[in-house]
């Protein structure tokens, strides 16, 4: 059987061919193509999203952490209780880093005084006399907060090393504040002698933070007492006392005992007698 071909048939299926591949063409064209558009703008804008909150969850973890600071570090500068050591070890360590020696340290307590503005006269214009510019300060009261001022003597080898005892000293994180500087005279010509007056505050008033304040531990005390501590006075009053009840004991045993042997020795006279 002879299968006869036309051209119309050729035609028909080179259409339909055309056709189905047209219909691809713009399917993919027109409606895949925007769908995949719009998934990966959705991918991009849930990255972003996910930025977004990754951000806002680490934002709000920072904040807790802010929240769950204890006053311990803002108390590095300001504590609540007085905290010498924390300026004694600093003195200390800025004695040893330097050629300087601390001779003798004053510490006064008072409330503290703070300067709130400056008020300044000018000269009257067309006058340039030097002195005429006056600034009053005026000091008022903080309530609640304290001043430790230090009278500190010291002896530097140098200027230069004078220097870097003082930058030491204001490194410190206490706030503190350099009032004045007196320079004396030392006994070594080679020395420099000077006194530092420093002043540091305190606030009280929060005193029930105390036990958030920088602690400082040291060494123990190699077995030594303190005679002068209250305890160990009470502790040898105590026991002198002891001892002294303890030598009345045994003075009143001894006297007993010199009695019986005394009534013992008239017996034995008496027995005697009897007997002559």
């Amino acid at each position: 059987m002879k299968i006869e071909v036309n051209k119309l048939s050729i035609m028909l299926f080179i259409g339909a061919v055309l056709f189905s591949v047209l219909f691809i063409i713009l399917g993919n064209r027109f409606f895949i193509d925007p769908l995949e558009d719009e998934v990966k703008g959705y991918k991009k804008t849930l990255q972003a999203e996910r930025k977004i909150l990754s951000a806002i969850q680490e934002n709000q973890k920072e904040e807790l952490r802010k929240q769950l600071i204890t006053s311990r570090t803002i108390q590095q500068q300001l504590p609540v209780i007085p905290l010498l050591d924390q300026l004694l070890i600093g003195f200390d360590r800025a004695e040893n880093s330097t050629t300087s020696l601390i001779q003798n340290i004053g510490i006064s307590d008072r409330e503290a005084l703070v300067a709130l503005g400056e008020e300044e006269t000018n000269p009257e214009d067309g006058e340039n006399v030097e002195g005429e510019n006056e600034e009053a300060v005026e000091l008022e009261i903080i309530e609640g907060l304290h001043q430790l001022d230090f009278s500190i003597q010291v002896t530097s080898k140098n200027y230069k090393e004078m220097i870097s005892f003082l930058e030491e000293i204001k490194s410190l994180p206490r706030v503190s504040q350099i009032e004045s500087i007196q320079f004396d005279a030392p006994e070594n010509e080679n020395e420099l002698g000077y006194t530092l007056l420093l002043s540091t505050y305190y606030l009280p008033v929060y005193s029930h933070l105390a036990n958030e304040a920088p602690q400082y531990h040291y060494g123990g005390s190699y077995e030594k007492v303190n005679p002068f501590s209250i305890e160990q006075l009470n502790d040898e009053s105590f026991e002198a006392v002891e001892d002294s009840d303890t030598q009345v004991d045994d003075t009143d045993e001894n006297l007993e005992e010199d009695s019986t042997e005394e009534s013992e020795s008239s017996e034995e006279t008496e027995e005697n007698n009897d007997n002559e």
